[in-house]
């Protein structure tokens, strides 16, 4: 048990390295871990555990000391109740819903129910702590901070920050709809129904979505946040024979998931090469450029200055929520006349004050 409980500790520390969303798992592995010995070994084991705990985050420890805190500056728990300085913001009840929608998908009163009922189950059970009660805490905990300190409004979307929970969500649902053979007839046929009303949530609306070949960020966060249809964009630009495109990070994403998902139905449809660095030396000429940015970014007037500024022909069009600038040599994007060396973060725009559901 001393083996286990100090290995334990130390993968924990080293899993840190990953995402500080393991905290609460942590708790709840260890508190498994420390009920599983004998009453007389428990502090041993539970001071053992901390020490291997202490042991892994030593690297994550020393790797912040030598780089300024940059790595920890970095994680939501530190922007939300250091950098923000905004404390407990607890969401409201809309809120909540749209996170319960987004992340579990049209079945969620199903499942959320599903949970209350697990939880009235485990309560009247009159047997000691086991692995499934473990999970019902880690859920309250892990929904607990979600709701007390407002991560929802962090640029996280739900399907990143709550994705710890899935393990244990199936489990718990599949514990709440489980009814004992000697059980009554129509409480099996309520759980299989229920069971059945949740698998075909997720089939139907995932076999659409295969059927339509549509792009794989259409309707997600990656296509969401950057407020972009990147297969429309992507035929936007083809139609201004665009060789080389320039645009801040999430639409960059947007706009590539787009044109490998147009390769793969057609390997011989126009190539496009797209990024959110532009480079520091002219590159060579010939192909056609566009700068893509967001019509409110401050970015936008620095970048036509410095294009006007060096004679830079170019051409200007709006298109939905964005400004494109095109019809340029690509040896004129280069950050030798003004332009910034990255547009990866400098173009976006402040989150709205109404959060959208995606986020």
């Amino acid at each position: 048990m001393t083996l286990r409980c100090l290995v334990f500790g130390i993968l924990c520390g080293l899993g840190l390295w990953a995402s500080e969303m393991l905290v609460a798992m942590i708790l709840c592995a260890a508190l498994r871990l420390i009920l599983a010995c004998e009453l007389g070994h428990r502090s041993r084991a539970a001071l053992i555990t901390v020490a291997g705990f202490i042991v892994g985050l030593l690297p994550l420890l020393l790797f912040n000391l030598s780089h300024d805190w940059n790595h920890l500056q970095q994680t939501v728990l530190f922007r939300t109740f250091a950098t923000e300085g905004r404390g407990l913001n607890p969401l409201s009840l809309a809120h909540m819903t749209l996170s319960a929608r987004f992340v579990l998908g049209g079945a969620w009163p199903l499942l959320v129910t599903g949970i209350l009922v697990a939880a009235w189950r485990l309560a009247a059970r009159r047997t000691g702590w086991g692995l499934i009660h473990l999970l019902l805490l880690h859920t309250v905990i892990y929904v607990g901070v979600y709701w007390l300190s407002g991560l929802r409004y962090l640029e996280v979307p739900p399907s990143r920050t709550l994705y710890a929970l899935y393990p244990g969500l199936a489990i718990l649902l599949g514990y709440a709809f489980h009814v004992p053979r000697p059980g009554p007839k129509a409480g099996r046929v309520l759980a299989a129904a229920a069971l059945l009303l949740w698998i075909a949530s997720v089939t139907v609306p995932t076999t659409k979505w295969v059927l339509s070949q549509m792009p794989r960020e259409h309707g997600s966060w990656r296509g969401s946040w950057s407020l972009i249809d990147g297969s429309r964009l992507y035929k936007q630009l083809l139609e201004q024979r665009v060789q080389q495109a320039y645009a801040n990070h999430w639409t960059t994403c947007a706009l590539g998931f787009a044109i490998a998902s147009a390769q793969n139905r057609d390997p011989a449809s126009a190539s496009m090469v797209v990024t959110n660095r532009i480079p520091d030396q002219p590159p060579p000429s010939g192909s056609r450029g566009a700068i893509i940015l967001q019509s409110g970014a401050s970015l936008l007037p620095h970048v036509e200055q410095a294009l006007r500024q060096h004679n830079v022909p170019y051409q200007r069009i709006m298109w939905e929520r964005f400004v494109i600038l095109f019809n340029i040599d690509s040896s004129h994007i280069h950050s030798g006349i003004g332009l910034p060396s990255s547009i990866r973060g400098e173009d976006l725009l402040p989150p709205p004050e109404k959060p959208d559901g995606f986020n």
